[in-house]
């Protein structure tokens, strides 16, 4: 279950993932494993490693460099920051909205949003 400092993060829509310092997958939701054609049950990535989850997906991801690349400065910085034109696949198109967060017990979270472009 989700804590309710979490909670107000989440949204239905666009795809989301957030995660801890440790890159530990707090949530993630149905428009996040629809986009990247993850075949497991969304429930089932909270609590997995989210480097785990990007090395599984590199294979499939076109812009896997600039997206790693993104994601490295975005956890170095941790200010709000945005991209665009990444392609993950054959036929998607995102732009990716990054947001840090100190939760009230102290711990830090990621907050990843996706919104398909084309």
């Amino acid at each position: 279950m989700l804590s309710p400092e979490i909670k107000i993060y989440t949204k239905n829509n666009p795809a989301q993932l957030i995660e801890n310092n440790e890159r530990t997958i707090l949530y993630c939701n149905e428009s996040f494993t629809r986009l990247f054609d993850i075949r497991e049950v969304v429930s089932d990535l909270w609590g997995t490693n989210c480097i785990d989850l990007i090395i599984s997906l590199s294979n499939t991801i076109p812009d896997i460099e600039p997206l790693s690349a993104f994601v490295a400065r975005s956890l170095a910085d941790r200010l709000p920051r945005k991209i665009e034109d990444i392609k993950i696949n054959t036929r998607t198109v995102v732009s990716i909205e990054y947001k840090s967060a100190v939760l009230k017990e102290g711990t830090l979270i990621h907050l990843w949003e996706y919104t398909v472009i084309h």
